[in-house]
């Protein structure tokens, strides 16, 4: 018998990463143009104890035909010296070394009984977010639940392994529920590993046309973080929607009040989570403005600085930082920069604990974003990323402008109260010192539940 050479691509660094890491049940959240697809052909033909050429049968799952239609042409013609019979109809593949390949599609005929009665070594989902009913029963009487029914069976008898690949697609959806079983947290389960790999890992892929690509997807946060970034959001902006945020110019304000969420960052500033510090003030219209947020990762020094600093340029009428042990450990750093810079602020260390989880604190800000009371000056060169953060809250990389913006608006009651009774104020930075300030009013007081505070009121 003559030698037969089988040609498949060569998987690059990031593809041969996630195979040295695999477990049995494995999940890929994958970029667009990762290689998501030559990486399943290659682990259901080459994968060695598991693969076709090795004598095995395995399975390919698509939510339709039109899904898998490239992968089978290419699986013909890559086995096309060692297939032994090919059946279009059923697209089954038989191999001369007794493996086999199936193909089944999800969507028409397969969708209740895909797979049923056959054993497979390997099975492949491609596009699990697009297929319904993988996990969950959909709205028809005999319809979902395929994994645990149809697909998962299979595996038994030759003790296989499952591939389930895609680009995510928000977090209503099985393909969803099947990564939480591969991250830790209380959905984590034994034998599955799940990996988050964005277009970037694709070394075959200029970062050039990434940059274009980036340029595409400018005012979509939302689409970029899901189909480069590999990223579950939450879908179509479940939380806060873009446009609640209206640009202006900004007019002359009534108060400016700022807030923090710290972290302080004293070893790896490449790895440490940001401090975001925000400034807003309501206008004589009763809008907030966002005027300005400082966002960075610094250590207790140079954050104690910064805290100052911002209270400091916008004359803060009181500045909020979340407790905490991270707010009560730069409690100490601020109140020695007081005494050495002679600065009058009003800082409070507010306890937030009790009031529910990120999503829930967020009530009272997505309240008056949604009334149309938001505001920010156009033009900011801050504006962008924190639309980016605000389209992929809660299930983003990063959510701390939003816990800063939360955490004030945690304080709003008191804030309008205070500042009901004031006139509009224009002061120079050496009218009034903030003894004076403090003494105009501030009735929402004694209602605080900072759990520490200190306030600084000495006259230059």
């Amino acid at each position: 018998m003559s030698d037969v050479n089988i040609l498949l691509p060569e998987l690059h660094k990031s593809q041969e990463e996630v195979r040295k890491k695999a477990k049995r049940f494995n999940v890929l959240s994958c970029g667009r143009r990762w290689g998501k697809t030559t990486l399943a052909l290659d682990l259901l033909i080459d994968g060695p104890g598991y693969g076709a050429l090795d004598g095995y049968p395995v399975a390919w799952y698509a939510g339709s035909s039109k899904i898998f239609d490239e992968v089978w042409r290419l699986a013909v013609d890559v086995l096309a010296g060692v297939t032994s019979r090919k059946d279009e109809q059923k697209h089954r593949l038989e191999l001369h070394t007794g493996g086999i390949i199936d193909f089944w599609d999800l969507h028409n005929g397969d969708k209740n009984g895909a797979g049923r009665g056959r054993k497979y070594r390997r099975i492949a989902i491609d596009e699990g977010a697009l297929v319904t009913g993988l996990l969950n029963k959909t709205d028809g009487a005999n319809a979902g639940e395929l994994w645990p029914k149809a697909i998962r069976p299979t595996l038994i008898d030759l003790k296989g392994d499952a591939w389930i690949l895609s680009t995510p697609r928000g977090l209503q959806n099985d393909f969803y529920e099947f990564y939480q079983r591969g991250i830790k947290g209380p959905g984590q389960m034994k034998n599955w590993a799940s990996f988050q790999v964005p277009t970037s890992c694709n070394p075959h892929i200029s970062r050039e046309e990434l940059e274009d690509l980036k340029d595409e997807y400018k005012g979509r946060p939302l689409a970029y973080r899901q189909e480069i970034l590999a990223e579950f959001v939450s879908d179509v902006g479940a939380i806060f929607k873009l446009d609640w945020v209206n640009k202006g110019k900004m007019p002359k304000l009534v108060n400016i009040y700022i807030a923090w969420d710290i972290a302080v960052t004293d070893a790896d500033f490449k790895r440490g989570d940001y401090s975001v510090g925000v400034a807003v003030g309501l206008d004589t219209l009763g809008r907030y403005w966002l005027i300005e947020l400082v966002r960075g990762r610094w250590d207790s020094a140079e954050l104690t600085e910064r805290i100052i600093s911002l209270s400091w340029k916008h004359k803060a009428r009181r500045t909020f930082i979340e407790g905490g042990p991270i707010g009560k450990s730069i409690e100490p750093w601020l109140k020695k920069r007081m005494r050495e810079t002679a600065r009058n602020l009003n800082i409070e260390i507010i306890q937030v604990t009790g009031r529910g989880d990120k999503v829930v604190r967020t009530a009272n800000l997505v309240g008056t974003l949604a009334n149309g009371s938001f505001y920010v000056p156009e033009g900011a060169d801050w504006i962008p990323d924190l639309l980016d953060e605000l389209a992929a809250f809660p299930a983003g990389k990063h959510d701390d402008q939003v816990d800063a913006l939360s955490l004030l608006w945690l304080m709003v009651d008191q804030i309008v109260e205070s500042s009901s009774s004031l006139s509009t104020i224009d002061v120079p930075n050496s009218a009034l010192t903030w003894d004076d300030l403090n003494s105009l009013s501030d009735k929402g007081e004694s209602k605080t539940n900072s759990a520490s505070k200190f306030a600084w009121s000495r006259k230059t």
